[in-house]
């Protein structure tokens, strides 16, 4: 159970990067989304 706890631990920060990565993808795709609305 340790080992397993251990990959747990060390596969953590990897998601919340792919968290963190989601999340600005969204608001780029919102600001983009804005300067179309914007050009238009």
């Amino acid at each position: 159970t340790v080992d397993s706890f251990h990959v747990f631990k060390s596969s953590e920060p990897e998601m919340m990067d792919l968290g963190k990565r989601k999340l600005t993808e969204k608001k780029s795709n919102s600001k983009i989304k804005e300067l179309n609305r914007q050009i238009e």
